[in-house]
């Protein structure tokens, strides 16, 4: 009989999962900034990653521009 784990012990290990992602991801793109624009270039590997890495760069305070050369590969 196999042993079903702990709802806690599921959500904690998706969340690092995610986290692990995040963190491989974050090393793809670099982010520039020069007088409140900020510039992001590297590659992502979807529009759904490219949409969020724009949308946190929007979030920043004192962010008045946003370049996107971001690549999809």
């Amino acid at each position: 009989m196999r042993m079903r784990p702990a709802p806690n012990d599921v959500v904690e290990r998706i969340e690092a999962a995610l986290r692990r992602h995040a963190e491989r991801e974050a090393k793809r793109i670099s982010v520039s900034m020069k007088e409140g624009t900020v510039t992001l270039s590297g590659r992502v590997d979807s529009r759904a990653q490219r949409l969020a890495a724009v949308g946190a760069a929007w979030s920043a305070p004192g962010v008045g521009a946003v370049v996107d050369d971001l690549e999809l590969s």
